[in-house]
């Protein structure tokens, strides 16, 4: 991670509410792809979700990705020309929503075909992953891969 950006997410991290996050991983009935839950020893911790956070957002620079969502976290990324900086934003949302006011709102074969592009890239970063034997973020892109194809599935059964 460049030295800005370690610099920018020590700050961002430092400014989230982990008595809210926390809370929520606290919370016995969660799991996550991302952010494993440890049995034993105190379970999640705040070091190991900010380790694997680090691990999320290290891979959104890396690959130059200005908005990257897994789970609960949206992290947006804007790296400036030269040394003018940039900007890195971390947020957690821990409940989400979506309503349609009609039937036809569902979405529809383009926003699908949006969807496979996505895990076109994905899929690419996976078998960069595996080559480079990292194999943590290959698991992780691994999840998201198969989350986008099953919410697929689901959307062409309710299309139908």
């Amino acid at each position: 991670m460049e030295k800005i950006f370690k610099k920018m997410f020590d700050e961002a991290i430092r400014c989230l509410d982990w008595d809210v996050i926390m809370s929520f991983y606290d919370s016995n009935d969660y799991e996550s792809a991302y952010f494993k839950k440890r049995r034993g020893r105190g379970g999640i911790t705040k070091d190991s979700i900010r380790k694997e956070l680090r691990n999320l957002v290290d891979f959104v620079l890396t690959n130059d990705i200005s908005r990257f969502e897994a789970e609960q976290w949206i992290i947006i990324s804007k790296k400036n020309e030269g040394d003018l900086g940039g900007m890195l934003e971390i947020i957690f949302a821990p409940t989400k929503s979506c309503a349609f006011e009609k039937e036809d709102d569902y979405p529809t074969e383009e926003e699908i075909n949006q969807d496979a592009y996505e895990v076109e890239v994905l899929q690419e970063l996976l078998d960069k992953s595996v080559r480079e034997e990292n194999y943590e973020l290959s698991a992780v892109l691994r999840d998201r891969i198969n989350k986008i194809k099953k919410a697929n599935k689901q959307m062409v059964k309710v299309l139908r």
